[in-house]
């Protein structure tokens, strides 16, 4: 089952177009959709809805999850679907932090705040299809299988033309706002020159799934190892509790060596990295390798524009804390936005974009730079930076302030 494809022949004029038909940008359009009436989400895939596969235990394996934290799903909340996806969660009620060889380490724990967990995993296909289906049954509308060619900004609207592949038409659009959010090869890099901050990473990431011998009890592991940084995030199978994703942020040329190991060869180096604490690790699910990209856009609002998720900011993969930047940044633009609508004022004007832009500045600044100082510190392997990373990771143990600050940092609240 399709979602409607909009089959403009004239120039059609939106209150806001959204290019990219991602979590974002899924997520971003249901937001808005009970206050503008009009809004377009174009996407170069097809996004449909995929009656085969949405309700089948397929999704649980061998594919990526995501891990959302408390401030997120608060946000899905408002878009009425946690209550489903729940269902299909796996509860994260602590985070134990260590480094391979360190003395301290550090469990975080959802009983610090008074909640009943620190977040949640999800399948990423599940979250997806349920986004796609309730926007299905909104008044959004979805141009799939086409690609912007072209943009014109005007003092009061943007001229947007798109390519659909499927028939080789063009079709133009007029809107108040456009709104990017296709990912780090953003066409607004290359139509508008906006510039972008690209840092070097020698790092790619495998991610697999990992059956226990002993149950996870709901408990994620962050772990630091001469090799890399490693997750191990607790996931739903069939109701059993013990089943793990890994995602193990490598050297490129580690990466490449470990892809081609056999998987009882693979798993050995997760278990000797990893250790006991979950027993013997059993039986592993296809491996998936990606690149760790991290770059910033130098602009993320203009007269009519505004810049989010990766193409705004790809940061160091920790916790999931990305897409979770990701989301608090949308929930802030919608919240300028309808205050804007009420005022009667233009939602494209700098003056209002800037709002936002100020309104979210310093959560991305401390987001960002709380990902590079963890990767940064923990892969120091001097003795003298050990002992101190040792004995700051038992200060956050041993001290409940420090250890409740930094609990509410990674549930996302700033």
């Amino acid at each position: 089952m399709s979602v409607t494809i909009c089959q403009t022949a004239v120039t059609k004029a939106y209150d806001i177009v959204i290019v990219g038909a991602g979590l974002v940008g899924l997520s971003l359009s249901l937001l808005l959709k009970q206050d503008f009436k009009s809004i377009l989400l174009i996407d170069k895939r097809k996004v449909e809805v995929d009656i085969t596969s949405s309700n089948s235990t397929d999704l649980y394996i061998n594919k990526k999850s995501i891990a959302l934290s408390m401030s997120s799903i608060e946000i899905i909340r408002q878009l009425d679907l946690w209550n489903e996806l729940e269902k299909v969660a796996a509860k994260i009620e602590k985070v134990h932090v260590s480094g391979n060889g360190d003395v301290g380490s550090v469990l975080l724990s959802a009983c610090e705040l008074d909640q009943k967990a620190l977040g949640y995993n999800v399948s990423t296909a599940i979250f997806s299809q349920s986004l796609i289906k309730s926007v299905k049954n909104s008044q959004v509308e979805v141009l799939s299988e086409s690609s912007v060619e072209n943009l014109n900004f005007k003092k009061e609207h943007v001229e947007i033309e798109v390519l659909q592949t499927q028939n080789s038409r063009v079709a133009s659009f007029n809107s108040k706002l456009l709104i990017m959010c296709d990912g780090v090869d953003s066409k607004v890099f290359d139509f508008l020159g906006v510039q972008k901050s690209d840092f070097e990473s020698d790092y790619e990431a495998i991610s697999t799934n990992i059956d226990l011998q002993q149950p996870h009890q709901n408990i994620a592991y962050q772990r630091f190892s001469k090799k890399g940084h490693m997750a191990l995030l607790p996931i739903p199978k069939d109701k059993q509790t013990n089943r793990v994703e890994l995602v193990w942020v490598l050297k490129k040329k580690l990466a490449n060596e470990f892809s081609s190991l056999s998987d009882e060869d693979f798993l050995k180096y997760v278990q000797d990295n990893f250790g006991y604490r979950l027993g013997v690790f059993e039986k592993i699910d296809q491996r998936l390798k990606f690149p760790i990209i991290r770059q910033q856009s130098m602009e993320q609002i203009r007269n009519g524009l505004v810049i989010l998720g990766n193409a705004a900011n790809s940061i160091y993969p920790i916790g999931a804390q990305g897409f979770n930047l990701a989301l608090r940044d949308v929930n802030n633009l919608v919240t300028v936005l309808k205050s804007a609508l009420i005022a009667k004022k233009h939602i494209g004007t700098f003056e209002v974009l800037d709002q936002y832009y100020q309104s979210k500045k310093n959560d991305q600044e401390l987001t960002t730079c709380f990902g590079d100082s963890l990767e940064s510190i923990f892969s120091h392997h001097n003795l003298h930076v050990r002992a101190l990373r040792s004995l700051g990771l038992l200060a956050i143990d041993i001290v409940p302030f420090l250890r409740k600050k930094v609990t509410k940092f990674g549930v996302g609240v700033r």
